[in-house]
């Protein structure tokens, strides 16, 4: 097993962004039959879930998030070095949906950006990279 560590480096705030559409478990009764999703939801406690609406999209939930957590901290995005956008669902196959939120942050276009889309490990993936990368490079401004 690989092991990294980091000296001087911290996460010093989270944001999050929950779509406001629920969808009940049990809805999926005619799908799936209600002896299974009733065994699913015993086995995970997962009574529902959350949808985002139609047209909406992972980087409008992320733009939302960064945005909040900028103002909250009173960070200016044009200070902003690196943007790693952690996914199991972009927006497209190209561009990469770390441009989208770059965009509409105002983060430098010289500041390194891009998609890590591995699922659930991409968040802890994520953190390593831009770790290594604050470790590593001129991307020291810490908040």
């Amino acid at each position: 097993m690989a092991v990294f560590n980091f000296n001087n480096i911290k996460v010093s705030g989270i944001s999050t962004v929950i779509p406001k559409n629920i969808v009940k478990t049990e809805s999926y009764f005619s799908s799936f039959g209600q002896e299974e999703v009733e065994k699913f939801m015993e086995m995970t406690g997962i009574t529902e879930t959350r949808r985002t609406s139609e047209h909406q999209t992972a980087s409008d939930m992320a733009y939302k998030a960064a945005d909040h957590l900028l103002k909250k901290k009173g960070i200016d995005p044009k200070e902003i070095g690196a943007l790693v956008f952690g996914t199991h669902s972009p927006d497209y196959r190209r561009p990469a949906s770390a441009f989208i939120v770059q965009k509409r942050l105002g983060v430098p276009t010289e500041a390194a950006v891009f998609d890590i889309s591995l699922g659930c490990s991409s968040t802890v993936y994520g953190l390593q990279v831009v770790a290594s990368m604050m470790s590593n490079s001129d991307i020291k401004k810490q908040y």
